[in-house]
């Protein structure tokens, strides 16, 4: 009979490296069940599968408080991350949204702005987003051609 801890012959006393399934499972029991809107920031550079909960209730609470849509801002912030990483020297994508979180709301709150005022060629005002200021490009072209 055999007691605890024996090595049987034919095993190894050295254990075999877990296989990639086994790894996955790994990283999965030490994370924890994002929510949706917070899943873009897993896919970034450095991200760290482990519990974020409180980092993702500050930024819900940021975000509700503020009014802002935090998978949009969530959205925009990993945009900024995977260009921007590395010049501002982060290294964790969860830690530098949190730090950020009111720069990452105040650029939410300022682009949904509607475009400046413009003055037309005849004095009226108007946005750039109603194309009105098309009819004097074709005015323009018709007189000079």
């Amino acid at each position: 009979m055999q007691g605890e801890g024996e090595i049987v012959k034919g095993e190894s006393a050295i254990a075999s490296p877990p296989s990639s399934e086994q790894k996955t499972k790994i990283i999965k029991k030490k994370g924890w069940p994002s929510p949706e809107w917070f899943k873009p920031l897993e896919e970034l550079p450095g991200y760290k599968h482990r519990d974020h909960q409180r980092a993702a209730e500050v930024i819900r609470l940021s975000c509700g408080e503020a009014g802002v849509d935090m998978a949009g801002v969530t959205l925009a912030f990993a945009d900024y991350y995977r260009l921007n990483h590395i010049r501002h020297g982060w290294s964790d994508p969860v830690k530098a949204f949190r730090s950020t979180i009111a720069v990452q709301i105040k650029l939410a709150l300022h682009s949904h702005k509607p475009p400046a005022l413009r003055i037309g060629m005849d004095g009226k005002p108007y946005r750039d987003f109603d194309n009105s200021h098309e009819k004097y490009v074709e005015a323009a072209k018709t007189d000079i051609g």
